[in-house]
């Protein structure tokens, strides 16, 4: 009996020793997982300090950064307005470089030109000289054996080879040296016509200005001569209507294309500030033809028409050696005086 009681006890304590087992098995994961998880909140607590330590150092660099970029950026603002500014200095300064250079060549240009043309009108003074001097021979086969030689020679231009393949009765000519210099009246002087009319005007420049003379201007008319619209003194219209009536009677081709530059105009002569020009008073005019080619072409013509300007009384400017002014026509001092005379013409 009892010794059945003892192996009840001793199975009873086995029991509780398995059981106790038990429990400490259970519990030891329970303890692991805590102290893991304690480990991990203090993993946790550092992660969390160490994080708010660099939140503080972050704040305190962003001034620091902050400042450092706003340096940054000056300079580098800076540097792109100075290369900005260098840029537009620099296209002003090209454009203006430009501005000049290209003033420059229109200054060269137009002083070529300039010169030029000044060559050509030379050249062409040059070239009419040749041609009335080979007319002025006093036989046509003279006249037209001197046009060849200078021709030939090259003193005249002929590009298109239309002199060269002229015909010889198509050649220019003029009249005899002794009719074409032999005028029949003395040119009249500019002292005289002062004498008669006084000034022209009170203000004469070296361009031309109206007559203001009231005795002179009184005695100016306006008038249709052949296809020309003509302002001079009263008496040189009527002889210039004359004049065509005989040329148009005999020669009426020669007033072909004809044309006349202002016949009153006040002024001094060229490169001069004392002498008048015969136009200043209307006793004078201007002739040419249209014919749209060098001057040379015109002096035959300029010259039969001079002949019946002359002996009508007219001077010719092609006769005033060594200046000539082959295109230049006006009253002659016999027929002034004798306007004056008959009353034709009223004195100051």
């Amino acid at each position: 009996m009892a010794a059945n009681s003892i192996e009840e006890r001793k199975l009873e304590v086995e029991l509780r020793r398995i059981e106790a087992d038990s429990e400490i098995r259970r519990a030891e994961p329970d303890e692991r997982r805590a102290q893991r998880e304690s480990e991990a909140d203090l993993k946790r607590s550092e992660i969390n300090a160490a994080v708010g330590r660099g939140l503080r150092s972050t704040t305190a660099q962003a001034t620091v950064a902050a400042a450092a970029l706003a340096l940054v950026s000056g300079i580098v603002g800076g540097v792109i307005q100075a290369w900005f500014t260098r840029d537009v200095e620099a296209s002003k300064s090209a454009a203006l470089l430009e501005i000049e250079n290209l003033k420059a060549r229109a200054s060269i240009d137009l002083e070529q030109q300039r010169l030029a043309s000044t060559e050509r009108l030379e050249r062409a003074k040059f070239e009419t000289s040749l041609i009335f001097k080979a007319t002025e021979s006093p036989t046509r086969e003279e006249q037209i054996r001197n046009l060849k030689f200078y021709l030939k020679a090259g003193f005249l231009s002929d590009p298109e080879k239309k002199i060269e393949h002229m015909d010889e009765d198509d050649y220019p000519s003029s009249p005899s040296p002794v009719a074409l210099y032999s005028p029949p009246a003395g040119q009249t002087t500019v002292g005289r016509l002062l004498e008669v009319f006084g000034r022209p005007a009170k203000n004469i420049t070296s361009t031309c200005s109206p007559i203001d003379n009231e005795v002179l201007k009184a005695q100016l008319v306006t008038s249709d001569v052949g296809a020309l619209k003509v302002t001079m003194l009263a008496p040189a219209i009527s002889s210039l209507k004359e004049i065509w009536s005989e040329i148009n009677a005999k020669e009426p081709e020669l007033l072909k294309d004809i044309q006349s530059f202002a016949t009153v105009c006040v002024r001094y002569v060229r490169q001069s500030t004392e002498r008048l020009s015969p136009r200043s008073f209307g006793t004078a005019i201007d002739l040419a033809f249209r014919t749209g080619q060098r001057p040379e072409p015109q002096l035959p013509r300029l010259a039969k028409l001079a002949q019946y300007f002359e002996r009508s009384g007219w001077i010719w400017g092609g006769r005033w050696l060594p200046l000539r002014d082959d295109f230049h026509f006006e009253v002659g001092r016999e027929l002034l005086e004798k306007w004056l005379s008959s009353g034709e013409l009223t004195k100051k």
